[in-house]
């Protein structure tokens, strides 16, 4: 008997790819910062993620240099590399998650492992 859903965002590389996505489609307000807030509130509200996967999604987009952060945690940018995940899919309501690029694997293998060998209290992003 199952009483719960699979949590599609449990996996941090799917909630670092839907953190990445919605970044994507945000227009950036100067030099290419992005508010945090505008990719919080619907990773969130509308993917209905929870707070432990935005943040070990968030850690491991940064990790993987798909995006960077201000040192204030304010605003965050998207890299060339984490542009190229979604620019063939720009106009399109979502990016399929299944699609991997060449030299992630071992990003995301070694932040997984990071990840599932930490307590999840002490991250801090």
């Amino acid at each position: 008997m199952k009483f719960t859903e699979t949590r599609i965002y449990a996996d941090p590389e799917r909630a670092a790819r839907k953190l990445v996505e919605i970044a994507s489609t945000i227009e950036p307000v100067q030099e290419g910062r992005i508010h945090i807030e505008k990719i919080n509130a619907p990773f969130l509200y509308q993917a209905r993620a929870t707070p432990v996967e935005y943040s070990a999604g968030l850690r491991l987009a940064i990790e993987c240099g798909w995006l960077v952060m201000h040192e204030s945690g304010t605003f965050v940018k998207v890299t060339e590399t984490g542009a190229e995940l979604f620019a063939e899919f720009r106009g399109r309501a979502c990016a399929p998650i299944v699609t991997t690029t060449p030299g992630i694997e071992s990003c995301s293998i070694i932040a997984r492992a990071a990840w599932l060998a930490s307590d999840h209290d002490g991250w801090l992003i």
